[in-house]
Protein backbone atom coordinates (compact mmCIF):
# COMPACT_ATOMS: atom_id res chain seq x y z
CA UNK A 1 0.00 0.00 0.00
CA UNK A 2 1.03 3.50 -0.56
CA UNK A 3 2.03 3.77 3.01
CA UNK A 4 4.32 1.49 3.37
CA UNK A 5 6.45 2.80 0.49
CA UNK A 6 6.51 6.18 2.35
CA UNK A 7 8.41 4.24 5.40
CA UNK A 8 10.98 2.82 3.19
CA UNK A 9 14.64 4.49 3.25
CA UNK A 10 15.17 3.51 -0.62
CA UNK A 11 13.27 6.64 -1.79
CA UNK A 12 14.34 10.37 -1.59
CA UNK A 13 12.51 12.41 0.90
CA UNK A 14 11.81 14.29 -2.19
CA UNK A 15 10.10 11.87 -3.97
CA UNK A 16 7.83 10.96 -1.45
CA UNK A 17 6.91 14.83 -0.75
CA UNK A 18 5.91 14.71 -4.29
CA UNK A 19 3.39 11.64 -4.43
CA UNK A 20 1.69 13.10 -1.49
CA UNK A 21 1.46 16.12 -3.41
CA UNK A 22 0.21 13.93 -6.70
CA UNK A 23 -2.22 12.96 -3.91
CA UNK A 24 -3.66 15.54 -2.14
CA UNK A 25 -3.72 17.83 -5.31
CA UNK A 26 -7.34 17.29 -6.33
CA UNK A 27 -8.25 17.87 -2.72
CA UNK A 28 -7.21 21.71 -2.82
CA UNK A 29 -8.80 24.31 -3.95
CA UNK A 30 -7.97 25.50 -7.71
CA UNK A 31 -5.59 28.58 -7.34
CA UNK A 32 -3.62 27.42 -3.80
CA UNK A 33 -3.36 24.19 -6.21
CA UNK A 34 -0.85 26.31 -8.34
CA UNK A 35 1.00 27.89 -5.31
CA UNK A 36 1.42 24.35 -4.10
CA UNK A 37 2.92 23.51 -7.39
CA UNK A 38 4.81 26.58 -7.45
CA UNK A 39 6.72 25.78 -4.31
CA UNK A 40 7.14 21.90 -4.95
CA UNK A 41 9.36 23.32 -8.43
CA UNK A 42 11.72 25.47 -5.92
CA UNK A 43 12.04 22.17 -3.60
CA UNK A 44 13.01 20.46 -6.87
CA UNK A 45 15.66 23.10 -7.86
CA UNK A 46 16.99 22.84 -4.60
CA UNK A 47 17.04 19.28 -4.57
CA UNK A 48 18.82 19.06 -7.84
CA UNK A 49 21.33 21.39 -7.11
CA UNK A 50 22.02 19.86 -3.65
CA UNK A 51 22.23 16.19 -6.09
CA UNK A 52 24.00 17.75 -8.29
CA UNK A 53 20.97 16.31 -10.43
CA UNK A 54 20.69 17.60 -14.18
CA UNK A 55 17.07 19.21 -15.54
CA UNK A 56 16.38 17.11 -18.97
CA UNK A 57 13.82 18.96 -20.84
CA UNK A 58 12.57 16.11 -23.57
CA UNK A 59 10.32 16.69 -26.88
CA UNK A 60 7.04 16.81 -25.45
CA UNK A 61 8.49 19.02 -22.23
CA UNK A 62 9.81 21.15 -24.77
CA UNK A 63 6.14 21.51 -26.71
CA UNK A 64 4.66 22.07 -23.05
CA UNK A 65 6.36 25.15 -22.69
CA UNK A 66 6.33 26.25 -26.84
CA UNK A 67 2.43 26.33 -26.23
CA UNK A 68 2.38 28.33 -23.00
CA UNK A 69 5.12 30.73 -24.43
CA UNK A 70 2.79 31.42 -27.29
CA UNK A 71 -0.36 31.67 -25.03
CA UNK A 72 1.87 34.52 -23.58
CA UNK A 73 2.94 36.01 -26.14
CA UNK A 74 -1.56 36.03 -27.14
CA UNK A 75 -1.20 38.92 -24.29
CA UNK A 76 -0.24 40.94 -27.19
CA UNK A 77 -4.04 40.46 -28.98
CA UNK A 78 -5.91 39.58 -25.88
CA UNK A 79 -8.70 41.87 -25.00
CA UNK A 80 -7.95 40.42 -20.85
CA UNK A 81 -4.65 40.71 -20.49
CA UNK A 82 -4.48 39.20 -16.53
CA UNK A 83 -6.85 36.75 -17.62
CA UNK A 84 -3.99 35.80 -20.15
CA UNK A 85 -1.02 35.69 -18.07
CA UNK A 86 -3.08 33.75 -14.98
CA UNK A 87 -3.21 31.19 -18.00
CA UNK A 88 -0.04 31.04 -19.01
CA UNK A 89 1.41 30.64 -15.57
CA UNK A 90 -1.54 27.89 -15.26
CA UNK A 91 0.86 25.68 -17.76
CA UNK A 92 3.77 27.38 -16.68
CA UNK A 93 3.16 25.56 -13.09
CA UNK A 94 2.10 22.08 -15.40
CA UNK A 95 5.28 22.09 -17.24
CA UNK A 96 7.16 22.07 -14.00
CA UNK A 97 5.03 19.10 -12.48
CA UNK A 98 5.93 17.71 -15.90
CA UNK A 99 9.40 17.90 -15.23
CA UNK A 100 9.72 16.50 -11.56
CA UNK A 101 7.39 13.44 -12.23
CA UNK A 102 9.36 12.68 -15.30
CA UNK A 103 12.73 13.31 -13.94
CA UNK A 104 12.02 11.32 -10.64
CA UNK A 105 10.12 8.43 -11.58
CA UNK A 106 12.99 6.47 -12.68
CA UNK A 107 12.07 2.97 -11.99
CA UNK A 108 9.19 1.10 -12.71
CA UNK A 109 7.92 1.17 -8.69
CA UNK A 110 8.31 4.74 -9.30
CA UNK A 111 6.22 5.24 -11.63
CA UNK A 112 3.54 2.68 -10.10
CA UNK A 113 3.29 4.84 -6.78
CA UNK A 114 2.32 8.06 -9.10
CA UNK A 115 -0.25 5.95 -10.55
CA UNK A 116 -1.40 4.58 -7.57
CA UNK A 117 -1.79 8.14 -5.52
CA UNK A 118 -3.41 9.79 -9.05
CA UNK A 119 -6.06 7.15 -8.24
CA UNK A 120 -6.31 7.53 -4.33
CA UNK A 121 -6.70 11.13 -5.13
CA UNK A 122 -9.79 10.39 -7.16
CA UNK A 123 -10.89 8.40 -4.91
CA UNK A 124 -10.58 10.45 -1.98
CA UNK A 125 -12.55 13.04 -4.01
CA UNK A 126 -14.94 10.53 -4.73
CA UNK A 127 -15.75 9.88 -1.25
CA UNK A 128 -16.52 13.52 -0.99
CA UNK A 129 -19.04 13.57 -4.26
CA UNK A 130 -21.14 10.46 -2.79
CA UNK A 131 -21.24 12.44 0.79
CA UNK A 132 -22.24 15.71 -1.37
CA UNK A 133 -25.08 13.68 -3.10
CA UNK A 134 -25.98 11.67 -0.26
CA UNK A 135 -26.74 15.18 1.84
CA UNK A 136 -28.49 16.12 -1.57
CA UNK A 137 -30.82 13.66 -1.09
CA UNK A 138 -31.86 14.65 1.92
CA UNK A 139 -31.40 18.30 1.66
CA UNK A 140 -28.71 18.98 3.64
CA UNK A 141 -26.34 19.91 1.28
CA UNK A 142 -24.98 22.64 2.91
CA UNK A 143 -22.86 20.54 4.79
CA UNK A 144 -21.32 19.12 1.88
CA UNK A 145 -21.57 22.22 -0.32
CA UNK A 146 -20.81 21.25 -4.31
CA UNK A 147 -18.64 22.58 -5.27
CA UNK A 148 -16.47 22.46 -1.57
CA UNK A 149 -14.57 25.21 -1.98
CA UNK A 150 -17.03 27.29 -4.09
CA UNK A 151 -16.75 30.16 -1.51
CA UNK A 152 -12.87 30.38 -0.86
CA UNK A 153 -12.23 29.76 -4.60
CA UNK A 154 -13.91 33.00 -5.84
CA UNK A 155 -12.52 34.74 -3.57
CA UNK A 156 -8.78 33.74 -4.47
CA UNK A 157 -10.08 34.52 -8.26
CA UNK A 158 -11.24 37.75 -7.34
CA UNK A 159 -8.31 38.53 -5.37
CA UNK A 160 -6.46 37.48 -9.00
CA UNK A 161 -9.13 38.98 -11.08
CA UNK A 162 -9.13 35.52 -13.53
CA UNK A 163 -12.54 34.18 -13.98
CA UNK A 164 -13.13 30.70 -12.82
CA UNK A 165 -15.97 28.78 -14.38
CA UNK A 166 -17.98 27.93 -11.01
CA UNK A 167 -21.23 25.89 -10.58
CA UNK A 168 -23.25 25.26 -7.94
CA UNK A 169 -25.84 22.33 -9.35
CA UNK A 170 -28.24 21.00 -6.72
CA UNK A 171 -28.42 17.83 -8.70
CA UNK A 172 -24.82 17.13 -9.62
CA UNK A 173 -21.44 16.80 -7.54
CA UNK A 174 -18.18 18.24 -8.20
CA UNK A 175 -16.14 17.10 -5.26
CA UNK A 176 -13.19 19.42 -4.87
CA UNK A 177 -13.62 20.88 -8.37
CA UNK A 178 -15.25 24.16 -9.23
CA UNK A 179 -18.04 22.56 -11.35
CA UNK A 180 -19.19 18.74 -12.26
CA UNK A 181 -17.72 19.02 -16.10
CA UNK A 182 -13.86 19.78 -14.31
CA UNK A 183 -14.57 17.34 -11.64
CA UNK A 184 -15.92 14.19 -14.43
CA UNK A 185 -12.90 15.03 -16.81
CA UNK A 186 -10.61 14.31 -14.17
CA UNK A 187 -12.35 10.73 -12.68
CA UNK A 188 -12.61 10.37 -16.79
CA UNK A 189 -9.08 10.62 -16.66
CA UNK A 190 -7.83 8.67 -14.23
CA UNK A 191 -11.10 5.67 -14.13
CA UNK A 192 -8.67 3.61 -16.11
CA UNK A 193 -5.60 3.86 -14.36
CA UNK A 194 -7.73 2.19 -11.29
CA UNK A 195 -8.97 -0.47 -12.98
CA UNK A 196 -5.83 -1.43 -14.70
CA UNK A 197 -4.37 -1.04 -11.16
CA UNK A 198 -7.20 -3.75 -10.38
CA UNK A 199 -5.63 -6.23 -12.41
CA UNK A 200 -1.75 -5.36 -12.40
CA UNK A 201 -1.18 -3.86 -9.12
CA UNK A 202 2.49 -5.12 -8.16
CA UNK A 203 0.74 -6.56 -5.02
CA UNK A 204 -2.42 -8.02 -3.54
CA UNK A 205 -2.99 -5.09 -1.05
CA UNK A 206 -2.26 -2.50 -4.66
CA UNK A 207 -4.68 -4.40 -6.38
CA UNK A 208 -7.96 -4.49 -3.26
CA UNK A 209 -6.97 -0.89 -2.91
CA UNK A 210 -7.57 -0.12 -6.61
CA UNK A 211 -10.49 -2.45 -6.90
CA UNK A 212 -12.12 -0.38 -3.63
CA UNK A 213 -11.27 3.08 -5.39
CA UNK A 214 -12.18 1.77 -9.14
CA UNK A 215 -15.95 1.64 -7.87
CA UNK A 216 -15.84 4.46 -5.69
CA UNK A 217 -14.79 6.39 -8.91
CA UNK A 218 -17.32 4.96 -11.01
CA UNK A 219 -20.09 6.23 -8.29
CA UNK A 220 -18.14 9.97 -8.20
CA UNK A 221 -18.83 9.77 -12.51
CA UNK A 222 -22.06 8.45 -12.18
CA UNK A 223 -23.08 11.20 -9.68
CA UNK A 224 -22.17 13.86 -12.29
CA UNK A 225 -24.61 13.01 -14.33
CA UNK A 226 -23.01 13.54 -17.37
CA UNK A 227 -23.46 11.87 -20.41
CA UNK A 228 -20.39 12.17 -22.05
CA UNK A 229 -18.40 10.64 -19.39
CA UNK A 230 -20.34 7.87 -20.34
CA UNK A 231 -18.76 7.71 -23.88
CA UNK A 232 -15.49 8.52 -22.22
CA UNK A 233 -15.77 5.17 -19.81
CA UNK A 234 -16.77 3.11 -22.30
CA UNK A 235 -14.23 3.93 -24.60
CA UNK A 236 -11.36 3.82 -22.25
CA UNK A 237 -12.25 0.74 -21.08
CA UNK A 238 -12.24 -0.79 -24.57
CA UNK A 239 -8.90 0.52 -24.89
CA UNK A 240 -8.13 -1.29 -22.08
CA UNK A 241 -8.80 -4.57 -23.09
CA UNK A 242 -5.77 -4.61 -25.30
CA UNK A 243 -3.21 -4.71 -21.89
CA UNK A 244 -3.29 -8.22 -21.90
CA UNK A 245 -5.14 -11.29 -21.42
CA UNK A 246 -5.93 -10.35 -18.07
CA UNK A 247 -8.58 -7.73 -17.98
CA UNK A 248 -9.38 -8.65 -21.97
CA UNK A 249 -11.96 -11.22 -20.92
CA UNK A 250 -14.11 -8.55 -18.38
CA UNK A 251 -13.63 -5.03 -20.01
CA UNK A 252 -16.24 -5.70 -22.95
CA UNK A 253 -18.51 -6.79 -20.27
CA UNK A 254 -17.60 -4.39 -17.71
CA UNK A 255 -18.09 -1.22 -20.22
CA UNK A 256 -21.24 -2.23 -21.76
CA UNK A 257 -22.74 -2.60 -18.14
CA UNK A 258 -21.26 0.43 -16.98
CA UNK A 259 -22.12 2.60 -19.78
CA UNK A 260 -26.28 0.75 -19.87
CA UNK A 261 -26.60 1.39 -15.93
CA UNK A 262 -25.11 4.87 -15.92
CA UNK A 263 -27.28 5.95 -18.60
CA UNK A 264 -30.43 4.64 -17.31
CA UNK A 265 -29.31 6.60 -14.23
CA UNK A 266 -28.99 9.50 -16.11
CA UNK A 267 -32.19 9.65 -17.81
CA UNK A 268 -33.87 8.69 -14.67
CA UNK A 269 -32.18 11.56 -12.97
CA UNK A 270 -31.99 14.29 -15.23
CA UNK A 271 -34.96 13.68 -17.59
CA UNK A 272 -34.28 12.98 -21.21
CA UNK A 273 -35.60 16.07 -22.18
CA UNK A 274 -32.98 18.37 -20.20
CA UNK A 275 -30.11 16.15 -21.84
CA UNK A 276 -30.80 16.50 -24.90
CA UNK A 277 -31.00 20.42 -24.18
CA UNK A 278 -27.66 20.48 -22.81
CA UNK A 279 -26.10 18.13 -25.42
CA UNK A 280 -27.93 19.74 -28.77
CA UNK A 281 -29.66 22.69 -28.48
CA UNK A 282 -26.85 24.92 -26.23
CA UNK A 283 -23.89 23.08 -27.92
CA UNK A 284 -24.13 23.27 -31.68
CA UNK A 285 -25.09 27.22 -31.27
CA UNK A 286 -21.98 27.71 -29.03
CA UNK A 287 -19.85 26.10 -31.79
CA UNK A 288 -21.46 27.91 -34.34
CA UNK A 289 -20.65 31.06 -32.62
CA UNK A 290 -16.63 30.27 -31.88
CA UNK A 291 -16.08 29.57 -35.40
CA UNK A 292 -17.72 32.70 -36.60
CA UNK A 293 -15.09 34.28 -33.91
CA UNK A 294 -12.25 32.39 -35.12
CA UNK A 295 -13.13 33.36 -39.65
CA UNK A 296 -13.16 36.75 -37.80
CA UNK A 297 -9.91 36.33 -36.00
CA UNK A 298 -7.92 34.12 -37.02
CA UNK A 299 -5.24 34.11 -34.44
CA UNK A 300 -7.71 33.72 -31.70
CA UNK A 301 -8.95 35.83 -28.74
CA UNK A 302 -6.10 35.35 -26.53
CA UNK A 303 -5.54 33.02 -24.10
CA UNK A 304 -7.79 32.48 -20.86
CA UNK A 305 -11.52 31.66 -21.40
CA UNK A 306 -12.70 35.31 -20.10
CA UNK A 307 -12.35 36.61 -24.13
CA UNK A 308 -14.39 33.56 -25.35
CA UNK A 309 -17.35 33.91 -22.25
CA UNK A 310 -17.41 37.53 -23.11
CA UNK A 311 -17.99 36.33 -27.21
CA UNK A 312 -20.27 34.23 -25.83
CA UNK A 313 -22.63 36.58 -24.01
CA UNK A 314 -22.09 39.49 -26.72
CA UNK A 315 -24.08 36.53 -28.97
CA UNK A 316 -26.83 36.00 -26.76
CA UNK A 317 -25.06 32.38 -25.01
CA UNK A 318 -25.00 33.11 -21.39
CA UNK A 319 -22.24 29.82 -21.38
CA UNK A 320 -18.21 30.45 -20.20
CA UNK A 321 -16.83 28.39 -22.96
CA UNK A 322 -16.78 26.31 -25.80
CA UNK A 323 -17.66 22.42 -24.25
CA UNK A 324 -15.11 21.34 -26.90
CA UNK A 325 -11.29 20.98 -26.18
CA UNK A 326 -10.43 21.86 -29.92
CA UNK A 327 -12.52 24.29 -30.33
CA UNK A 328 -11.77 26.16 -27.35
CA UNK A 329 -8.33 26.47 -28.09
CA UNK A 330 -8.87 27.28 -31.69
CA UNK A 331 -11.11 30.48 -30.72
CA UNK A 332 -8.53 31.38 -28.06
CA UNK A 333 -5.34 30.97 -29.89
CA UNK A 334 -5.75 30.14 -33.23
CA UNK A 335 -4.47 27.97 -35.70
CA UNK A 336 -0.83 28.30 -34.63
CA UNK A 337 -2.26 27.31 -30.85
CA UNK A 338 -4.35 24.04 -31.69
CA UNK A 339 -0.97 23.24 -33.87
CA UNK A 340 1.08 23.39 -31.54
CA UNK A 341 -1.45 21.62 -29.37
CA UNK A 342 -2.12 18.65 -31.81
CA UNK A 343 1.80 18.34 -32.23
CA UNK A 344 1.87 17.74 -28.30
CA UNK A 345 -0.94 15.28 -28.82
CA UNK A 346 0.95 13.43 -31.91
CA UNK A 347 4.51 12.96 -29.74
CA UNK A 348 2.37 11.47 -26.85
CA UNK A 349 0.56 9.10 -29.27
CA UNK A 350 4.02 7.91 -31.04
CA UNK A 351 5.42 7.53 -27.58
CA UNK A 352 2.70 5.51 -26.77
CA UNK A 353 3.25 3.31 -29.81
CA UNK A 354 6.97 2.94 -29.11
CA UNK A 355 6.66 1.77 -25.73
CA UNK A 356 4.01 -0.35 -26.82
CA UNK A 357 6.20 -2.50 -29.07
CA UNK A 358 8.64 -2.58 -26.13
CA UNK A 359 6.32 -5.30 -24.81
CA UNK A 360 5.98 -6.63 -21.30
CA UNK A 361 5.03 -4.51 -19.07
CA UNK A 362 6.02 -1.41 -21.37
CA UNK A 363 2.77 -3.18 -23.19
CA UNK A 364 0.75 -3.12 -20.42
CA UNK A 365 1.06 0.55 -18.90
CA UNK A 366 1.24 2.20 -22.58
CA UNK A 367 -2.03 0.55 -22.84
CA UNK A 368 -2.93 1.83 -19.67
CA UNK A 369 -2.09 5.76 -20.16
CA UNK A 370 -3.48 5.29 -23.97
CA UNK A 371 -7.10 4.31 -22.63
CA UNK A 372 -6.61 7.12 -19.76
CA UNK A 373 -6.01 9.73 -22.56
CA UNK A 374 -8.47 8.28 -25.18
CA UNK A 375 -11.35 8.96 -22.36
CA UNK A 376 -10.19 11.64 -21.90
CA UNK A 377 -10.09 13.35 -24.98
CA UNK A 378 -13.67 11.74 -25.95
CA UNK A 379 -14.81 13.97 -23.05
CA UNK A 380 -13.03 16.76 -24.73
CA UNK A 381 -15.23 16.72 -27.39
CA UNK A 382 -18.36 16.99 -25.01
CA UNK A 383 -16.40 19.71 -22.68
CA UNK A 384 -13.35 22.28 -22.01
CA UNK A 385 -11.45 20.15 -20.20
CA UNK A 386 -8.11 22.21 -19.65
CA UNK A 387 -9.66 25.01 -18.26
CA UNK A 388 -8.60 25.44 -14.46
CA UNK A 389 -5.74 24.38 -12.80
CA UNK A 390 -5.94 21.01 -11.62
CA UNK A 391 -7.36 19.75 -14.93
CA UNK A 392 -4.41 21.32 -16.66
CA UNK A 393 -2.20 19.68 -13.33
CA UNK A 394 -3.42 15.94 -13.71
CA UNK A 395 -3.21 15.97 -17.40
CA UNK A 396 0.65 16.86 -17.52
CA UNK A 397 0.72 14.73 -14.82
CA UNK A 398 -0.06 11.39 -17.45
CA UNK A 399 2.13 12.97 -19.96
CA UNK A 400 4.69 12.76 -17.34
CA UNK A 401 4.59 9.55 -16.20
CA UNK A 402 4.28 8.23 -20.50
CA UNK A 403 7.87 10.09 -20.65
CA UNK A 404 9.13 8.25 -17.36
CA UNK A 405 8.16 5.30 -18.67
CA UNK A 406 9.49 6.24 -22.19
CA UNK A 407 12.97 7.01 -20.02
CA UNK A 408 12.86 3.34 -18.67
CA UNK A 409 12.72 1.86 -22.00
CA UNK A 410 14.90 3.67 -23.79
CA UNK A 411 17.72 2.78 -21.01
CA UNK A 412 16.83 -1.11 -21.11
CA UNK A 413 16.39 -1.62 -24.93
CA UNK A 414 18.18 1.96 -26.76
CA UNK A 415 16.76 3.78 -29.49
CA UNK A 416 13.07 3.08 -29.46
CA UNK A 417 11.42 2.67 -33.02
Amino acid sequence: MIPQYLKEKSFSKYYKLVTVSVLLLSLLPELPALLCVAALFVFYLVHCRKNKLQINISKTGGIIIIYDIFALVSVIWSGSRISTLYYAFMWLCAFALFLIISGLSDTREKIENIVLCLVGSAAANSVLAILQMSLMAVGKSQFFPSPLYERLDLWFARLVNYPLFFESAPDRVSGCFANPLAFSAFLVLIFPLSVFCAFYGATKKRRWFSIASSVLIFFGLLFTFLRGSVVAVVLSLMMLSFAGKKPAKFMSGIASAASISMLIIIYLRRGITASQDISTNYRLPIWKACLNSFLSKPVGLGAGSENVRRMLFDNGLELVNAHNLPVEILTELGVAGLLIFAVLVTLTVRDLFLIYNCGGWYKRYATAFGASLVGFFAMSLFESTLDLPKEISYFVIVLACIEATKKLAVKQYGKLK
